[in-house]
């Protein structure tokens, strides 16, 4: 495409107070700067005045992007990738014999694209990414450090015939750049879209994580009243005043039993003087005869003394058998009758410590079952509560991973934005607009004839003749130029061909323009004592 004619140049010039500072003066500060560049044995043999083009296109609603025609720059950045939010919805739908945990784990494997979730993989799904990051690539666009300088020229365009400057040959053309700035605002969209899944990543994992839980609350909610009815069942079954109520029945019960068995023995011990009285009742029925005087009265008196002779050893037979065997068996009687007594007792406080031992050898097991269950029910539930932890803290963790990625995306967001120049701040009312930046380029030769190029760019000239960059990018720029110009031989090419064509050396006016640019400096109120000192006789000494 061919260029001529009137065209919009960025200003060359800013002074400290960021106005520009026109012609001629750009071509002293180009000079200058391409100067204080040389090196010890070298030697200027070219000196030019370039026009670099640029092509700015809408790429936004708000923004133009810049399109580098001359081919040095372009956009190659990565970006945060998209979820594998099919694979992500398969793994919870399909729990198989997987923990919750382990699910969140695997989750987890497949946001960070760890090198277990890339090898994860299922057949129906082919269209995911396997990548955390995605590669974007544009060609051609200049970057936000040559931008952030463009801003502060753009409004200062002004009009100049391109026939003043050497025009540097083009690499891309209008149709090109459109296609570029399509790509530009398609990148923006994908950005969004990327944010737009990983939010709603968080709702697909949060949902079915809400079940989780609160089937997990209620499992723990159901194991706590289980364990505690079983405990309740439990105590209920015995406990100490069961123990204590139960052994005042036993008392009272042995106690009943043992007086029983107390006067059964009385029994026995009356029972035991029945011979005695038996034999008494003899004595006092072969006695009655003699008592009744009226009639012993009758008796022979032979007779009478006969019996009672008889009655009287009947008597003796009597008392000695009383002496001799009833009282020794009633007093052996009595003996083993106390033996029973004593038995009885020993018997009935033995057959009490008996159950005593038997009710609270019951309450013990009650209190170690009821310990062994407290202990097993705190352990499953202290598992679950464990568990739900757990749970929790992977939820977290995985929510703080996706906040952080649509934070990441946020930032691609800005950070590609940044590759456009604001219309808001360079008020641009077109949708696309050719520009040139104006550069100025020296060719050093050293004493054995190597080469070698120096840039002078847009800049701005302090009052004390300081020359500076508009930005730190532009200075980053400039060191990028120089770099890709010593190993990009095309590149260097397109450079040397086009100052070839205007080397102000071969200009006899270039002394005019310089002592022109010098008074526009001084009526700017910068200091140019140094200039005639230094400058004006390197320059008088090249040309």
């Amino acid at each position: 495409m061919s260029i001529h004619g009137i065209q919009k140049f960025l200003p060359f010039i800013l002074n400290s107070k960021g106005k520009p500072i026109g012609e001629p003066a750009d071509y002293l500060v180009g000079l200058i700067d391409c100067l204080n560049q040389k090196r010890a044995g070298e030697r200027l043999v070219t000196f030019s005045r370039l026009a670099w083009p640029l092509i700015m296109i809408q790429g936004s609603v708000s923004s133009h992007i810049i399109v580098d025609d001359v081919g040095i720059s372009g956009l190659d950045i990565k970006i945060t990738n998209a979820p594998r939010q099919a694979t992500i919805g398969h793994v919870l739908r399909n729990l198989d014999s997987n923990s919750y945990i382990e699910m969140l784990n695997r989750i987890k494997s497949l946001i960070l694209y760890t090198e277990d979730g890339k090898s994860y993989e299922l057949e129906d799904v082919t269209d995911e990414e396997t990548e955390e990051y995605k590669n974007i690539t544009i060609k051609g666009l200049m970057n936000p450090n040559i931008i952030s300088a463009v801003e502060k020229l753009v409004p200062y365009l002004k009009e100049t015939p391109i026939s003043k400057y050497a025009l540097l040959e083009s690499v891309h053309s209008v149709e090109l750049g459109l296609k570029y700035a399509q790509e530009y605002k398609k990148s923006m969209i994908l950005i969004k879209g990327i944010k737009t899944r990983w939010e709603s990543l968080k709702d697909l994992i949060q949902e079915p994580f809400n079940e989780w839980m609160n089937e997990l609350h209620a499992k723990i909610k159901d194991e706590e009243l289980r364990y505690k009815s079983i405990i309740s069942k439990e105590e209920k079954n015995i406990d100490k005043e069961y123990v204590q109520q139960a052994l005042k029945r036993e008392r009272d019960k042995i106690d009943q039993n043992s007086l029983q068995e107390k006067k059964s023995v009385l029994e026995k011990i009356g029972g035991s003087f029945l011979s005695f009285d038996n034999i008494l009742e003899e004595l006092r029925s072969s006695n009655k005869q003699f008592l009744n005087t009226d009639s012993f009265r009758t008796v022979n008196i032979d007779r009478a003394v006969k019996l009672t002779k008889q009655h009287i050893s009947f008597i003796k037979d009597n008392i000695s058998k009383i002496q001799n065997t009833v009282i020794p068996n009633l007093e052996d009687s009595l003996e083993r009758h106390k033996e029973t007594l004593v038995e009885i007792d020993k018997n009935a406080e033995q057959q009490y410590k008996t159950r005593e031992v038997e009710l609270k050898t019951q309450l013990a097991q009650r209190d170690t079952r009821i310990q062994t269950i407290s202990e097993a029910s705190e352990g499953y539930i202290d598992d679950l509560k464990d568990a739900e932890k757990t749970l929790n803290n992977q939820l977290d963790e995985i929510i703080k991973i996706i906040n952080q990625k649509i934070k990441d995306c946020n930032k691609d967001l800005d950070d590609l934005s940044k590759w456009g120049l604001s219309n808001e701040k360079t008020e641009i009312a077109q949708g696309v607009l050719r520009v040139f930046m104006p550069i100025y380029i020296g060719l050093f030769e050293d004493e054995e004839e190597d080469e070698r190029l120096v840039f002078s760019l847009p800049c701005i000239i302090e009052n004390s003749l300081d020359i500076t960059q508009i930005t730190d990018g532009f200075s980053n720029f400039k060191a990028k130029v120089e770099e890709i110009v010593e190993d990009d031989m095309k590149i260097r090419s397109n450079f040397e061909f086009t100052m070839d064509k205007l080397n102000l050396l071969e200009n006899k006016e270039v002394i005019k323009l310089v002592t022109e640019g010098i008074e526009l400096l001084n009526s700017e109120g910068i200091n140019t004592d140094i200039i005639d000192q230094k400058y004006i006789d390197e320059l008088k000494k090249i040309i």
